[in-house]
């Protein structure tokens, strides 16, 4: 691929991505498809199995500082809730900007404003990689 790139220039590089971005998708698809077939496709049934892991309930003990588990507190049902690691609202709001904005600043994103002919071209450029790669 480096190679590719190299003497392919910015049309190679967009094809590595587009072809990095198929491999992405099919490998969480394929790794959703088996982790369902272990448990005969029922959503339901995975949420429970996690819900009533050890492993799950010990390690949401220790993110709440429980030294010893709590009566009628159950440690499965609060991991699959919200908010039990970003509990501060500032925290909150900084990684939802992050993830709103942090795609334009990727490097392969901005290596797109020095390839193309006008700052019209560059922006359209740059809103179609972001649909792609949010697609993906």
């Amino acid at each position: 691929m480096i190679l590719y790139v190299t003497f392919g220039g910015m049309k190679a590089t967009t094809w590595v991505q587009i072809i990095k971005a198929f491999l992405l998708v099919l490998s969480g698809v394929t790794i959703t498809v088996l982790m369902l077939g272990k448990f005969g496709f029922n959503l339901f049934a995975f949420y429970d199995a996690v819900a009533s892991s050890p492993a799950i309930q010990e390690h949401v003990r220790g993110l709440l500082k429980h030294a010893t588990p709590q009566p009628g507190f159950d440690y499965g049902q609060r991991f699959l809730e919200p908010g039990l690691i970003l509990k501060d609202p500032l925290d909150q709001i900084s990684l939802g900007i992050a993830f709103a904005l942090g795609a334009a600043g990727l490097p392969h994103i901005m290596m797109r404003f020095f390839t193309v002919p006008n700052a019209q071209a560059a922006r359209k450029s740059v809103v179609i990689s972001m649909v792609l790669i949010g697609a993906s």
